[in-house]
């Protein structure tokens, strides 16, 4: 007898014997789960697998009745113990159950190898969806299997009833077609004009193999068993032209799928049994053709489909043939290639008809790798919520080195460019500016532009140096904007060199634009050196001043009000009383201008 936890009748301990048996249990379903998302369920290595499992699971069933299986988000467990672990969410087990709400699994005595097979099959077809429509709670509610079952809270399940009766119409609106009969149709005859009519045909011996119970006559479409008339004969199921459009869609895709899906199954099965390293590389070279062929169709579904098999194909190898798994590596790498580029750019280019989601899907599967495509079409197709959605991945990515982002910009790309820059500016890394450093050597005014604004953002002696590196930009907007930004951190050399260069004669041929920017910085730095010269400027004589001369001293006169000490005040004050008017009136509208800001009444006195 098992001993039980002292003071709780009914809470066993953990038999450490009995844990390993349970561990063996949980490693055989993973593994199955594992070898059935690359080879199909006819498969030798699939029924040994399966035989395998169910010769474990009955006979722990046959001494201990149940088997109760915790969920948590990355871990079986068993009386509280862990049995199972996979902490890589794309391809974890436990993960796959817990992100739909299970929180325990149940086993029964009498559960049959049959039984166990639909639970598997089950868990395959959820898993070969993407993230968003897998299910497995409902999928595990709708097939209702006798020995298997799972807790999930009720909180949750109501929630999911809810979403499925709001997806459906009212009987009082236009006729949908049920999923039952999507999943169980199989050849239907159909060509475009019945399409745009709004007529399916389908021939008795469509229904006969689909296992419904009435003929349907051609120009008609049944919804359902429930449906026929009590004569059986068709009814009419009166369908927009949306629904039609979309249930042709739907039937094309179940068709192209499955026979896509048998060739790849039959790929990987000799890649699994292929001993010939030459031939196995050879044959991947046929899957990366095939990849690239059916990118160029804009068939996201199948190369989605490909790199998932190849993936599970190199994990399954993994310490099995660690050189096909190398050559696996090799071509996950090789997904993302110049051809690649290519191929999605110019269907991005001639096709107006892309299929967005499963575009998407196809970037989520490939991760961060996906970046050169994200980037290649963000140009190409200038669509307000298509690019939010590029950037979206971007964000999900989450990733942990910016520079990452820089090597996708360049002048060809100025509107990905600018969007990058932005995102790096609002980023948390303390490298930021750094990787804006990147931007320094564009050839468009405009990223340079995008770069400065983001640089003038951070309180950094790096985005400093960087923004002090463009006033010796040779275009003057840049050196004007980056003057407007630059903030004095304590670089007294830098301060000192930008005091030489406005004391120069060559200085007074620049801009008004760009004096005054440079003179405005000055000021902001409320030193010493820096009153010095802008002092020195504003009361320089000249029995016959020149223009620029009077150009200079007008830009002093804002230097001195952005510095705003007392002593900048008591200049003013003399430069009011300038012979020269125009400076004279300057200095008076300082004065005005600082007694009038805020908390200005006791700088004025002191």
């Amino acid at each position: 007898m098992e001993p039980k936890i002292q003071g709780n009748p009914d809470a066993l301990l953990p038999d450490p014997r009995l844990t390993d048996r349970v561990r063996e249990i949980m490693l055989a379903l993973a593994n199955t789960v594992s070898a059935m998302k690359i080879f199909p369920s006819e498969h030798a290595s699939i029924r040994s697998f399966v035989d395998d499992l169910a010769k474990k699971m009955k006979a722990f069933l046959e001494d201990q009745g149940k088997l109760e299986i915790g969920i948590e988000e990355y871990v079986f467990t068993f009386r509280g113990k862990p049995v199972y672990r996979d902490e890589l969410s794309v391809k974890s087990l436990p993960f796959f159950f817990f992100k739909d709400g299970m929180q325990t699994l149940f086993f029964y005595q009498g559960l049959e190898k049959g039984e166990i097979a639909d639970f598997l099959e089950l868990i395959k077809r959820e898993s070969q969806k993407p993230a968003e429509d897998s299910d497995i709670v409902n999928a595990m509610w709708e097939r209702d299997l006798s020995n298997i079952q799972y807790y999930a809270p009720d909180d949750y399940l109501q929630n999911k009833i809810m979403e499925d009766a709001a997806g459906e119409r009212s009987a009082t609106g236009a006729s949908i077609l049920p999923a039952e009969l999507a999943a169980r149709v199989i050849d239907v005859k159909v060509d475009e004009t019945q399409f745009r009519t709004g007529k399916i045909s389908v021939l008795p011996e469509d229904l006969e193999e689909a296992g419904l119970p009435a003929p349907i006559e051609a120009g008609t479409l049944a919804t359902g068993p429930g449906d026929a008339s009590p004569k059986g004969g068709a009814q009419d199921a009166s369908l927009t032209d949306r629904e039609v459009e979309e249930i042709g869609d739907l039937i094309h895709a179940s068709r192209t799928t499955s026979q896509e899906e048998e060739f790849l199954d039959l790929v990987v099965e000799i890649l699994y049994i292929e001993k010939d390293l030459d031939r196995f590389r050879a044959n991947l070279d046929v899957m990366m053709e095939y990849h690239l062929d059916q990118l160029q169709k804009g068939n996201f579904q199948v190369p989605i489909l490909i790199v998932r098999k190849v993936q599970d194909l190199r994990e399954f190898l993994a310490g099995r043939d660690a050189a096909k798994a190398d050559f696996l590596d090799g071509f996950l790498k090789a997904v993302v290639s110049e051809r690649t580029l290519g191929a999605v750019k110019e269907l991005f280019k001639t096709s107006s008809g892309v299929d967005i989601g499963a575009f998407f899907g196809y970037l989520k599967l490939l991760g961060d790798k996906a970046l050169p495509i994200a980037a290649e079409v963000y140009e190409t197709y200038p669509d307000p919520e298509f690019r939010a959605q590029v950037m979206g991945f971007v964000r999900e990515l989450d990733l942990k080195e910016l520079g990452a982002l820089t090597v996708l910009a360049n002048d060809s790309r100025p509107d990905l460019s600018g969007e990058l820059i932005r995102y790096i500016a609002g980023s948390r890394d303390p490298k930021a500016p750094q990787h804006l450093a990147a931007f320094l050597g564009f050839q468009r005014r405009g990223i340079k532009l995008e770069a400065i604004h983001a640089l003038g953002r951070f309180e950094d002696a790096m985005a400093n140096k960087i923004l002090a590196g463009f006033l010796k930009d040779p275009d003057e907007e840049l050196r004007v904007q980056a003057a407007l930004r630059l903030k004095y951190l304590g670089d007294r050399p830098r301060l000192l060199a930008i005091i030489l260069e406005a004391s120069e004669r060559t200085f007074r041929k620049r801009s008004d634009a760009e004096k005054q920017a440079i003179f405005d910085f000055l000021g902001r730095t409320q030193t010493d050196e820096a009153f010095a010269f802008l002092k020195r400027t504003l009361e320089r004589r000249a029995l016959f001043p020149s223009a620029a001369e009077i150009a200079l001293r007008l830009c002093a006169v804002r230097g001195l009000e952005n510095m705003a000490t007392p002593a900048a005040l008591e200049a003013l004050r003399r430069g009011s009383r300038s012979r020269l008017k125009k400076v004279q009136e300057a200095c008076a509208a300082a004065l005005v201008r600082l007694a009038s800001a805020p908390g200005a009444a006791r700088s004025m006195e002191s």
